[in-house]
């Protein structure tokens, strides 16, 4: 289950944060590098991101 997107209304992020944390106490850390930078449309606006990449451990992100 995804918890981060879509994002978290700011009066809900207290109780989020609890649960994330609660979930990713274990949970080793990584270094990620952003190196493309790319772009879709959505209606009439567009949503710019940075594509990440984790040198170590390519697959970490499905295991968030």
């Amino acid at each position: 289950m995804y918890k981060i997107f879509p994002f978290v209304k700011i009066h809900d992020f207290s109780s989020v944060f609890k649960e994330l944390r609660r979930e990713m106490i274990e949970f080793k850390s990584f270094k990620l590098q952003f190196n493309e930078l790319s772009y879709f449309q959505h209606g009439n606006s567009c949503v710019v991101w940075l594509k990440p990449s984790i040198p170590e451990c390519e697959d970490i992100i499905n295991k968030i």
